[in-house]
């Protein structure tokens, strides 16, 4: 039927342009993780740096070393400023909607991609054609960028782990 193809075609449409929301909603959403990453990281490495510094200057004007106590409330207060628990723990909340995201929308992609059925070539049937072939591109771009973002997931998880680990490293060797 010449008729219900255009109207098949419309929610194909509107699935496409809710990915390609969905899409840029998440590429936002990994860059302002990333800027918040830099972020954490030179509060982290500020924070190392303001104390190795007083502990110098303690040991320089023949104080005492600081006892462990000390050093402690120290790192809690140096930890409350940054608030740098508090930011790892909401990059990965976030990171862990970036993924259930990610997931949705490769439903979504992959429920589209199931309902598409080769459309016979018939006259009436090659506009549809055309535009099943530009959805098929779209899709097809749509979901080489998804594996991208899937990608930059994995990578900042790592960049977040080993930041954690820097963290914690670093604090070991300002208590030792």
């Amino acid at each position: 039927h010449p008729l219900s193809g255009p109207v098949e075609a419309k929610p194909a449409c509107a699935s496409v342009s809710l990915t390609r929301s969905t899409l840029q909603e998440i590429k936002q959403e990994l860059k302002e993780l990333g800027e918040q990453q830099e972020m954490t990281k030179a509060t982290l490495e500020q924070l190392v740096t303001k104390t190795a510094d007083q502990l110098q200057e303690q040991v320089r004007s023949g104080g005492s070393a600081p006892t462990t106590h000390q050093l402690s409330s120290e790192r809690e207060q140096a930890e409350a400023q940054a608030a740098c628990p508090v930011c790892s723990t909401d990059i990965s909340v976030q990171v862990g909607q970036l993924l259930q995201r990610y997931e949705k929308l490769q439903e979504l992609v992959d429920s589209f991609m199931s309902r598409q059925a080769p459309a016979p070539t018939l006259p009436s049937t090659t506009l549809l054609s055309s535009s099943l072939k530009q959805d098929e591109e779209l899709l097809k771009r749509i979901q080489a960028t998804v594996m991208q973002v899937q990608g930059d997931y994995e990578k900042l998880s790592s960049v977040t782990g080993n930041l954690l680990d820097d963290r914690h490293q670093k604090q070991k060797d300002i208590e030792v």
